[in-house]
């Protein structure tokens, strides 16, 4: 079970329905307002080799908003090791490790994440839900822009903390501090996805009884390390999106599995172009699956990394001016692709365009029977042009369906 909660419950302001968000795709946005909650999850129920393994959990769902509420901005101090954190003294927003939870319509930030919103629908609604993978030195909120994205569309999202490969583990590891446990992501989500069927985690107290679809609509979304884990639960999720990490394990069990997206950044350095991503999918079983790359970005193409402190040199450079030594060496992998150190890199908001578009797509095809999303992945060069998009592809029923021209793979 799970243990208390570590503060408030927050999300984002609502606007007026909009008639068929899905059709404009360059304007994403849903109509539901984002909220969000956070706890403690301690896998105490496992069995004795995988005891006491804590998981912060951080929850992000659909609301209603209702009258004035201050906006949420994440405080990337946060995820830091307490010793490391007291280095940087002085405001987030002054140091530059400020990052505001927004919603994005497009290109820009339409809305905005609040404290003490009422869930959407409540007691009306059943809403499917996404648990999140980070990568490694992740954190709980570094995709914050895709889960913001997946919430404003119905989606309910579950994000942690994942022990021994999470940012404040591995910075611990590096200075000779506390041995953090060995990860094991794929156990820990199969192990958060197990106490949500149980109903044995918090969080679900605010939620009525029936209103979260985990059984029959249920997606594991991850980043890197995160999508190397994910690509071995098609046994439990309906839906696998792997992002900067190959395809879904042929060999894994994966019964439950009816669409699969894999996600890259053409200009990835870490995981490298075509490498894993195009033999992943192409060995990606199952009766539907897309494949669509980001043109011109890194590594973190579908995360926040690059967004984060970029006027003052990225995460990893502003941790170094304030004595985090080991900063040093997660130095490539948190600048892989960002426009701060390649100034030729496209901009963090065209991969986030890419991933929300094509996630949204497979998403709601599969967890909301929503036909209107289907073939839209296909659509994606149209819509968004080579200098966003790099490649796209779609299976169905195991014959392609749809190749992206030539002209974008110059």
């Amino acid at each position: 079970g799970g243990s208390g909660t570590d503060g408030g419950w927050v999300g984002g302001s609502a606007l007026p329905r909009p008639e068929h968000t899905a059709c404009k795709p360059l304007r994403p946005r849903g109509h539901w307002a984002v909220r969000c909650g956070r706890e403690i999850f301690r896998e105490s129920h496992c069995v004795s080799s995988r005891r006491d393994r804590v998981l912060p959990l951080e929850t992000w769902y659909p609301a209603h908003a209702i009258g004035s509420h201050p906006s949420l901005v994440y405080d990337l101090r946060e995820w830091l090791p307490p010793k490391d954190a007291a280095k940087l003294p002085g405001s987030a927003k002054s140091l530059g490790v400020d990052q505001p939870c927004q919603v994005l319509d497009g290109r820009n930030a339409s809305a905005w994440c609040y404290r003490d919103l009422p869930l959407a629908a409540a007691g009306t609604s059943r809403f499917p839900v996404i648990v999140f993978i980070h990568g490694t030195a992740g954190f709980r909120t570094q995709s914050l822009h895709l889960v913001t994205h997946w919430a404003s569309r119905g989606f309910v999202v579950i994000a942690a903390d994942y022990p021994g490969i999470n940012l404040r583990d591995l910075l611990e590891d590096t200075e000779f501090g506390p041995k953090p446990p060995a990860p094991d992501q794929a156990a820990d989500t199969r192990d958060i996805i197990a106490a949500l069927r149980q109903g044995t985690l918090p969080m679900q107290s605010f939620f009525p009884k029936g209103s979260l679809d985990f059984d029959e609509r249920l997606a594991v979304i991850g980043h890197s390390a995160g999508a190397f884990a994910a690509q071995r639960l098609g046994d439990v999720a309906q839906v696998l999106v792997l992002m900067a990490g190959g395809g879904v394990e042929p060999t894994a069990p994966h019964g439950k599995l009816q669409a699969s997206l894999i996600l890259a950044g053409h200009n990835d350095t870490v995981v490298g172009w075509p490498g894993q991503e195009v033999s992943g999918y192409a060995r990606t079983p199952g009766p539907r699956k897309a494949f669509a790359v980001a043109n011109n970005l890194g590594h973190h193409f579908c995360s926040d990394i690059c967004w984060v402190g970029a006027d003052k040199g990225g995460i990893a450079k502003i941790a170094l001016d304030h004595g985090i030594w080991q900063s040093v060496v997660f130095g490539r992998l948190a600048d892989d692709g960002c426009q701060f150190v390649a100034p030729a890199m496209n901009a963090p908001v065209d991969g986030w365009l890419v991933s929300n578009y094509a996630s949204s797509a497979v998403l709601e095809e599969t967890l909301k029977c929503d036909s209107r999303m289907a073939g839209k992945v296909g659509e994606m060069p149209s819509v968004m042009g080579k200098p966003i998009l790099f490649e796209a592809r779609q299976h169905e029923g195991g014959a392609l369906a749809y190749a992206s021209s030539a002209t974008l793979r110059s």
